[in-house]
């Protein structure tokens, strides 16, 4: 059947492109889920529209396309599918196209938070705070950011404890910052 087929290249496309069970090969990754992308209309493999757009954005095994990775992070974003909400957000800030543009970037990041997607946390924090694309609301914030930092984010953490040090948002806490910013070394932050 379609279904099968599709589930099939899902699987054997996903298992090339993160070699599991097999050695890395986006080439085959991009074949197989173009597939799955042209054959599922309702988008019921979100995360094979996600993993297809990494690839036309980033060159993995086909050419840069993004175009292509737009179509493919807004498909997936149509079913509520957080990480690519986030790649939309993160499309839109300084640095990553010609459009950057936080006015654009912040409903991304505001949705995928409310998917309570804690990756996209730290950056809307961040655009609260500053009011980058939206009135700032430091209060939030920071309230969203210590979120992210219990839940072990640590780009959260570094941020949160280099507020501690810095005393502009919060009261200076050395304990408080030293408490942080361990924690996000800890997991590797340099």
């Amino acid at each position: 059947t379609a279904e099968g087929v599709v589930l099939a290249d899902l699987h054997v496309g996903m298992d090339y492109f993160f070699g599991k069970g097999t050695e890395q090969n986006y080439e085959k990754a991009v074949e197989h889920l173009e597939v799955v992308a042209e054959f599922d209309k309702e988008c019921e493999f979100p995360h094979a529209h996600y993993v297809l757009g990494i690839c036309y954005k980033n060159g993995f095994g086909t050419s840069v396309n993004i175009k292509e990775f737009l179509d493919c992070m807004r498909k997936a974003a149509s079913v509520d599918f957080a990480p690519a909400v986030e790649a939309l957000g993160a499309y839109y800030l300084p640095g990553e196209c010609d459009e950057q543009d936080f006015s654009k970037a912040f409903p991304y990041y505001k949705k995928a938070v409310e998917l309570e997607y804690t990756p996209a946390y730290c950056v809307y924090a961040l655009m609260l705070i500053n009011g980058d694309g939206c009135e700032p609301n430091v209060e939030e914030g920071l309230r969203l950011m210590r979120v992210a930092a219990e839940a072990g984010a640590s780009d959260a953490q570094y941020q949160l404890g280099t507020f501690y040090v810095d005393e502009d948002l919060l009261e200076q806490d050395f304990d408080e910052a030293f408490k942080w910013l361990s924690k996000s070394a800890e997991q590797g932050n340099t």
